[in-house]
Protein backbone atom coordinates (compact mmCIF):
# COMPACT_ATOMS: atom_id res chain seq x y z
CA UNK A 1 0.00 0.00 0.00
CA UNK A 2 2.55 2.56 0.79
CA UNK A 3 4.64 1.84 -2.43
CA UNK A 4 1.93 2.22 -4.26
CA UNK A 5 0.98 5.26 -2.74
CA UNK A 6 4.73 6.60 -3.82
CA UNK A 7 4.29 5.71 -6.88
CA UNK A 8 1.21 8.36 -7.16
CA UNK A 9 3.24 10.72 -5.91
CA UNK A 10 6.48 10.21 -7.93
CA UNK A 11 3.86 9.52 -11.56
CA UNK A 12 2.32 12.98 -10.62
CA UNK A 13 5.46 14.73 -9.74
CA UNK A 14 7.05 13.85 -13.50
CA UNK A 15 3.74 15.21 -15.05
CA UNK A 16 4.09 18.30 -13.15
CA UNK A 17 7.64 18.46 -14.89
CA UNK A 18 7.06 17.80 -18.26
CA UNK A 19 3.89 20.76 -18.11
CA UNK A 20 6.49 23.19 -16.68
CA UNK A 21 8.69 22.35 -19.86
CA UNK A 22 6.18 22.79 -22.05
CA UNK A 23 5.49 25.83 -21.12
CA UNK A 24 8.97 26.97 -21.25
CA UNK A 25 9.70 25.77 -24.94
CA UNK A 26 6.76 27.54 -26.51
CA UNK A 27 7.04 30.49 -28.36
CA UNK A 28 6.13 33.38 -26.96
CA UNK A 29 3.27 35.38 -29.09
CA UNK A 30 4.38 39.18 -30.07
CA UNK A 31 2.08 41.90 -30.20
CA UNK A 32 1.48 43.38 -33.66
CA UNK A 33 2.29 47.31 -33.72
CA UNK A 34 -0.73 49.18 -34.09
CA UNK A 35 -1.52 50.94 -37.24
CA UNK A 36 -4.79 52.51 -35.51
CA UNK A 37 -4.07 56.84 -36.40
CA UNK A 38 -4.51 59.29 -33.49
CA UNK A 39 -4.73 62.78 -32.82
CA UNK A 40 -5.29 65.36 -30.43
CA UNK A 41 -5.81 68.92 -29.41
CA UNK A 42 -2.73 70.64 -26.97
CA UNK A 43 -4.50 74.09 -27.03
CA UNK A 44 -6.59 75.43 -26.17
CA UNK A 45 -7.29 73.31 -23.16
CA UNK A 46 -10.51 71.80 -22.21
CA UNK A 47 -13.05 74.83 -20.41
CA UNK A 48 -10.54 77.36 -22.08
CA UNK A 49 -12.08 81.25 -21.87
CA UNK A 50 -12.13 83.02 -25.04
CA UNK A 51 -13.59 86.12 -26.63
CA UNK A 52 -15.56 86.80 -29.16
CA UNK A 53 -14.08 88.36 -32.66
CA UNK A 54 -10.09 86.37 -31.18
CA UNK A 55 -8.10 84.65 -33.48
CA UNK A 56 -7.64 80.88 -31.71
CA UNK A 57 -4.81 78.89 -33.26
CA UNK A 58 -6.15 75.33 -32.92
CA UNK A 59 -3.37 73.52 -32.16
CA UNK A 60 -3.56 69.59 -32.44
CA UNK A 61 -0.57 66.44 -32.59
CA UNK A 62 -0.72 63.61 -35.11
CA UNK A 63 0.24 60.25 -35.42
CA UNK A 64 -0.99 58.10 -38.51
CA UNK A 65 1.12 55.43 -39.40
CA UNK A 66 -0.99 54.96 -42.86
CA UNK A 67 -0.45 58.54 -43.50
CA UNK A 68 -3.21 61.25 -44.46
CA UNK A 69 -4.34 63.91 -47.27
CA UNK A 70 -6.35 66.06 -44.91
CA UNK A 71 -8.11 67.57 -41.53
CA UNK A 72 -10.71 69.07 -40.72
CA UNK A 73 -12.16 71.24 -37.89
CA UNK A 74 -15.09 70.47 -36.33
CA UNK A 75 -17.37 73.07 -34.32
CA UNK A 76 -20.20 71.71 -32.82
CA UNK A 77 -20.03 68.65 -35.34
CA UNK A 78 -20.00 70.66 -37.92
CA UNK A 79 -17.14 70.99 -40.55
CA UNK A 80 -15.69 74.71 -39.78
CA UNK A 81 -12.25 74.13 -42.50
CA UNK A 82 -10.79 71.74 -44.02
CA UNK A 83 -6.74 71.77 -44.96
CA UNK A 84 -5.13 69.85 -47.28
CA UNK A 85 -1.74 68.67 -47.29
CA UNK A 86 0.76 68.96 -50.31
CA UNK A 87 1.63 65.05 -49.63
CA UNK A 88 0.74 62.59 -47.10
CA UNK A 89 1.14 63.93 -43.86
CA UNK A 90 2.33 60.93 -41.06
CA UNK A 91 2.83 62.76 -37.90
CA UNK A 92 4.03 66.24 -36.71
CA UNK A 93 1.27 69.68 -35.29
CA UNK A 94 -1.30 71.08 -37.16
CA UNK A 95 -2.40 74.36 -36.29
CA UNK A 96 -5.79 75.51 -37.61
CA UNK A 97 -6.55 79.28 -37.11
CA UNK A 98 -10.79 79.91 -36.05
CA UNK A 99 -12.51 82.86 -34.83
CA UNK A 100 -15.50 82.35 -32.46
CA UNK A 101 -18.22 83.74 -34.56
CA UNK A 102 -20.12 84.94 -31.29
CA UNK A 103 -20.26 84.38 -27.46
CA UNK A 104 -21.50 80.85 -26.45
CA UNK A 105 -20.09 77.51 -25.51
CA UNK A 106 -18.60 75.21 -28.75
CA UNK A 107 -17.35 71.73 -28.90
CA UNK A 108 -14.00 71.36 -30.74
CA UNK A 109 -12.61 68.29 -32.63
CA UNK A 110 -10.23 67.67 -35.32
CA UNK A 111 -10.82 64.63 -37.57
CA UNK A 112 -8.39 62.65 -39.85
CA UNK A 113 -9.15 61.54 -43.59
CA UNK A 114 -7.40 59.44 -45.84
CA UNK A 115 -6.21 57.22 -42.82
CA UNK A 116 -7.66 55.64 -40.25
CA UNK A 117 -10.54 58.62 -40.13
CA UNK A 118 -10.54 58.90 -36.39
CA UNK A 119 -11.68 62.09 -34.48
CA UNK A 120 -9.46 63.50 -31.70
CA UNK A 121 -10.91 63.55 -28.13
CA UNK A 122 -13.92 66.42 -28.09
CA UNK A 123 -13.05 69.60 -26.01
CA UNK A 124 -15.86 72.35 -24.71
CA UNK A 125 -14.75 76.19 -24.50
CA UNK A 126 -16.59 78.80 -23.90
CA UNK A 127 -16.59 82.12 -25.20
CA UNK A 128 -17.39 85.48 -23.63
CA UNK A 129 -18.11 89.28 -25.21
CA UNK A 130 -14.74 91.20 -25.75
CA UNK A 131 -12.98 92.35 -22.77
CA UNK A 132 -13.09 95.93 -21.74
CA UNK A 133 -9.71 98.31 -21.54
CA UNK A 134 -8.20 97.65 -18.15
CA UNK A 135 -8.45 100.61 -16.32
CA UNK A 136 -5.17 101.82 -14.25
CA UNK A 137 -6.71 102.58 -10.77
CA UNK A 138 -5.42 105.52 -8.66
CA UNK A 139 -4.00 105.48 -4.99
CA UNK A 140 -7.33 106.65 -4.04
CA UNK A 141 -9.33 104.91 -6.19
CA UNK A 142 -12.04 103.40 -4.28
CA UNK A 143 -11.16 99.06 -3.17
CA UNK A 144 -13.28 96.11 -2.49
CA UNK A 145 -14.62 96.42 0.68
CA UNK A 146 -15.33 100.28 0.77
CA UNK A 147 -17.85 102.16 -0.42
CA UNK A 148 -17.71 102.50 -4.32
CA UNK A 149 -19.38 105.35 -5.91
CA UNK A 150 -21.42 104.94 -8.54
CA UNK A 151 -19.99 106.08 -11.91
CA UNK A 152 -22.41 107.29 -14.59
CA UNK A 153 -21.64 106.74 -18.00
CA UNK A 154 -21.77 109.75 -20.73
CA UNK A 155 -22.00 109.33 -23.88
CA UNK A 156 -20.57 111.66 -26.99
CA UNK A 157 -22.70 112.00 -29.63
CA UNK A 158 -20.73 113.48 -33.32
CA UNK A 159 -23.49 115.03 -35.16
CA UNK A 160 -22.64 114.54 -39.02
CA UNK A 161 -23.44 117.83 -40.96
CA UNK A 162 -25.93 116.67 -43.86
CA UNK A 163 -24.40 118.23 -47.03
CA UNK A 164 -27.05 119.16 -49.52
CA UNK A 165 -25.90 119.09 -53.40
CA UNK A 166 -27.27 121.84 -55.51
CA UNK A 167 -26.43 121.74 -59.06
CA UNK A 168 -26.23 125.05 -61.41
CA UNK A 169 -28.11 124.81 -64.10
CA UNK A 170 -26.90 125.30 -67.79
CA UNK A 171 -26.72 128.76 -68.90
CA UNK A 172 -28.37 128.61 -72.25
CA UNK A 173 -26.04 130.29 -75.31
CA UNK A 174 -26.07 130.96 -79.06
CA UNK A 175 -23.31 130.60 -81.47
CA UNK A 176 -23.34 132.32 -84.58
CA UNK A 177 -24.28 130.19 -87.95
CA UNK A 178 -22.74 133.30 -89.75
CA UNK A 179 -22.13 136.75 -88.84
CA UNK A 180 -24.90 138.67 -87.15
CA UNK A 181 -25.48 141.93 -86.15
CA UNK A 182 -26.45 142.27 -82.74
CA UNK A 183 -28.45 145.49 -82.24
CA UNK A 184 -30.19 147.49 -79.08
CA UNK A 185 -33.82 146.37 -79.82
CA UNK A 186 -35.34 143.05 -81.93
CA UNK A 187 -35.46 144.97 -85.25
CA UNK A 188 -33.25 146.54 -88.57
CA UNK A 189 -33.81 149.65 -87.01
CA UNK A 190 -31.91 149.39 -84.05
CA UNK A 191 -28.30 150.25 -83.77
CA UNK A 192 -25.84 147.97 -83.96
CA UNK A 193 -23.95 147.37 -81.09
CA UNK A 194 -21.72 144.59 -81.82
CA UNK A 195 -21.98 141.22 -83.57
CA UNK A 196 -21.70 137.36 -82.72
CA UNK A 197 -19.80 135.82 -85.92
CA UNK A 198 -19.62 132.79 -86.95
CA UNK A 199 -18.72 130.02 -84.76
CA UNK A 200 -18.50 132.60 -81.66
CA UNK A 201 -20.80 131.66 -78.04
CA UNK A 202 -21.96 134.01 -75.68
CA UNK A 203 -24.78 133.43 -72.84
CA UNK A 204 -28.36 134.33 -73.44
CA UNK A 205 -29.74 136.07 -70.77
CA UNK A 206 -33.39 136.88 -72.02
CA UNK A 207 -35.39 137.40 -75.64
CA UNK A 208 -38.39 139.66 -77.03
CA UNK A 209 -42.07 138.73 -76.32
CA UNK A 210 -42.36 137.13 -79.49
CA UNK A 211 -39.51 134.60 -78.78
CA UNK A 212 -37.50 135.42 -82.88
CA UNK A 213 -34.93 138.31 -80.72
CA UNK A 214 -32.24 137.00 -78.25
CA UNK A 215 -30.77 138.99 -76.01
CA UNK A 216 -26.98 137.94 -75.55
CA UNK A 217 -24.15 139.27 -73.82
CA UNK A 218 -22.43 141.69 -76.18
CA UNK A 219 -18.84 139.67 -76.92
CA UNK A 220 -16.79 142.94 -77.67
CA UNK A 221 -18.10 145.60 -74.90
CA UNK A 222 -19.89 145.45 -71.58
CA UNK A 223 -23.61 145.32 -71.27
CA UNK A 224 -26.44 143.01 -73.63
CA UNK A 225 -27.64 143.36 -77.04
CA UNK A 226 -30.11 141.56 -79.72
CA UNK A 227 -29.62 139.24 -82.21
CA UNK A 228 -31.80 137.42 -84.63
CA UNK A 229 -32.81 133.84 -83.34
CA UNK A 230 -32.75 132.54 -87.08
CA UNK A 231 -28.77 133.07 -87.26
CA UNK A 232 -27.25 132.00 -84.22
CA UNK A 233 -27.76 127.72 -82.89
CA UNK A 234 -28.79 127.58 -79.11
CA UNK A 235 -27.92 125.50 -77.04
CA UNK A 236 -29.74 125.05 -72.68
CA UNK A 237 -33.13 125.71 -72.17
CA UNK A 238 -34.78 128.97 -73.74
CA UNK A 239 -38.13 128.25 -71.74
CA UNK A 240 -37.66 130.35 -68.62
CA UNK A 241 -35.66 133.06 -70.15
CA UNK A 242 -36.59 136.82 -69.44
CA UNK A 243 -38.96 138.23 -71.33
CA UNK A 244 -37.54 141.83 -72.13
CA UNK A 245 -39.54 145.10 -73.27
CA UNK A 246 -38.67 146.16 -76.87
CA UNK A 247 -36.81 149.40 -76.40
CA UNK A 248 -38.61 152.65 -78.22
CA UNK A 249 -37.95 152.79 -81.70
CA UNK A 250 -35.40 155.09 -82.84
CA UNK A 251 -36.77 158.00 -85.01
CA UNK A 252 -35.61 157.50 -88.67
CA UNK A 253 -32.86 160.68 -89.06
CA UNK A 254 -32.45 159.79 -92.35
CA UNK A 255 -35.03 159.73 -95.92
CA UNK A 256 -34.29 158.92 -98.65
CA UNK A 257 -35.72 160.10 -101.93
CA UNK A 258 -33.54 159.07 -104.51
CA UNK A 259 -34.98 155.36 -104.60
CA UNK A 260 -38.17 155.22 -106.50
CA UNK A 261 -41.40 153.85 -104.50
CA UNK A 262 -41.23 151.15 -106.90
CA UNK A 263 -37.68 149.75 -105.32
CA UNK A 264 -38.10 146.24 -105.60
CA UNK A 265 -35.69 146.08 -102.62
CA UNK A 266 -37.62 145.34 -99.18
CA UNK A 267 -34.89 144.23 -96.73
CA UNK A 268 -30.75 144.02 -97.09
CA UNK A 269 -30.79 140.86 -98.39
CA UNK A 270 -32.51 142.40 -101.37
CA UNK A 271 -29.48 144.03 -102.28
CA UNK A 272 -27.74 142.36 -104.83
CA UNK A 273 -23.84 143.78 -104.95
CA UNK A 274 -21.89 145.15 -101.68
CA UNK A 275 -21.85 148.26 -103.73
CA UNK A 276 -25.97 148.86 -103.05
CA UNK A 277 -25.24 147.35 -99.63
CA UNK A 278 -23.39 149.66 -98.31
CA UNK A 279 -25.04 152.64 -99.97
CA UNK A 280 -27.89 151.30 -98.27
CA UNK A 281 -30.02 153.51 -100.48
CA UNK A 282 -33.70 152.29 -98.79
CA UNK A 283 -32.50 152.99 -95.92
CA UNK A 284 -33.00 149.79 -94.19
CA UNK A 285 -29.86 150.74 -91.71
CA UNK A 286 -26.61 148.81 -90.70
CA UNK A 287 -26.61 146.67 -93.88
CA UNK A 288 -23.17 144.78 -94.59
CA UNK A 289 -21.81 142.51 -97.07
CA UNK A 290 -20.86 139.33 -96.23
CA UNK A 291 -17.78 137.99 -98.30
CA UNK A 292 -18.00 134.63 -97.13
CA UNK A 293 -21.47 134.25 -98.03
CA UNK A 294 -21.47 136.59 -100.93
CA UNK A 295 -24.29 138.25 -99.70
CA UNK A 296 -25.91 141.13 -97.94
CA UNK A 297 -27.68 141.17 -94.05
CA UNK A 298 -28.70 143.53 -91.72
Amino acid sequence: MRNKTLHCIFTLIQILLLAAAASCTLPVEQEAPSTQGAIEIVYPEDGAQLYEGEIVDIQSVLIEPGGLSSVSLLVNDEETRNDDFSGSMVDGKLYQPWIPPGPGTYVLKIKIHGGSNVESSPITVYVGDKPVDEVVESEDAPHPGKDTPTKTLTATITLTPTITMTTTPDIPTATGLQNANCRKGPGQAYTILDAVREGETTPIVGRNAAGTWLVVEMIRGSGTCYVFGNLVETTGNLNDLTIFNDPPTPVPTKTNTDVPPSSPYTACHDYPDIGTCNSDPNGFGGCSWNTGLNKCQP
